[in-house]
């Protein structure tokens, strides 16, 4: 139905219209556009998620969930009404807020580190991803997003595997990837670092250290080509290890996390117990 009063019709503004009798107690208020078409409102949403449903989303999706598949057993599962950019941001705060409390604690590892790189398609680019792991507790250090494979990025990995770990290792076990020659007297300068250079680097890893890791970052192929660009990605790849290192028990360590493995500080068991930390009104913890 169109405006029977013409410009002044009040369904422009949802108010009640006498002439064009679409209002009243009971009855659907309609409103219409300045060309006389309705303006359907928004699906309304429940703005007040549980600690239980954000980290249930955040648990589906890091296990392998779409964020429209994730939103849709949300649905299902709670009878709340959500989307996919819900779960995105979702997703977004508690992988912000966890990294944010287990960055600056420490981790024990042992005396052996291993690292390793894999190429990994981020918005349609190659890039490569280096990984470094601590030998025993199978802890990943540090996962950085490069878009090149030389001695600077290497360096840049293992700096950031050095700055989560208690103390340095004594040797890093590497693929013949010469970067990591020069990148280790970089990242250690204060004390030498053996290099042990594998043939069967990637075999021992992808067997027997990260399979895991390595298997769900393959696994998550078509997630990362969808982000946009490295910076998204590399956001992905720090909430992927957050959940590999605090929330998946692993099958080599008896069912330990890595981070039980380590002697790291669990603040949090899960992803609701992320959700239910206290955020001030400055956004800090």
């Amino acid at each position: 139905m169109g405006h029977l009063c013409g410009s002044s019709c009040k369904r422009k503004s949802g108010l009640a219209c006498e002439t064009c009798r679409t209002s009243g107690k009971g009855k659907r208020v309609i409103i219409l556009d300045e060309n006389g078409k309705p303006v359907n409102p928004p699906t309304p949403i429940h703005p007040h998620a549980t600690p239980h449903e954000k980290g249930a989303a955040v648990d589906m999706y890091f296990d392998g969930l779409s964020y429209r598949r994730t939103a849709e057993n949300i649905g299902q599962y709670f009878d709340r009404k959500t989307n996919p950019a819900t779960v995105y941001r979702w997703v977004r705060e508690l992988t912000e807020r966890a990294d944010e409390i287990v960055k600056p604690m420490k981790v024990a590892t042992g005396d052996v580190w291993v690292a390793d790189e894999l190429v990994v398609n981020v918005g349609g680019k190659n890039y490569w991803l280096f990984n470094v792991m601590d030998s025993d507790s199978r802890f990943v250090l540090a996962a950085y997003l490069s878009p090149v494979r030389t001695t600077r990025a290497a360096a840049t990995a293992l700096s950031l595997a050095r700055e989560r770990a208690e103390n340095p290792p004594q040797q890093v076990k590497t693929d013949g990837l010469r970067s990591y020659r020069d990148a280790l007297p970089r990242a250690f300068p204060t004390r030498p670092v053996k290099h042990v250079v594998s043939k069967g680097i990637r075999a021992e890893i992808n067997n027997n250290l990260s399979e895991r890791l390595q298997g769900t970052l393959r696994d998550r192929d078509k997630t990362l080509r969808a982000l946009k660009k490295r910076e998204t990605g590399q956001s992905y790849i720090d909430g992927l290890v957050l959940h590999y290192n605090y929330f998946r028990p692993h099958e080599s360590l008896k069912g330990k996390r890595p981070a039980e493995a380590a002697g790291a500080e669990l603040p949090f068991n899960d992803w609701e117990g992320v959700a239910a930390v206290k955020v001030n009104n400055a956004g800090g913890i």
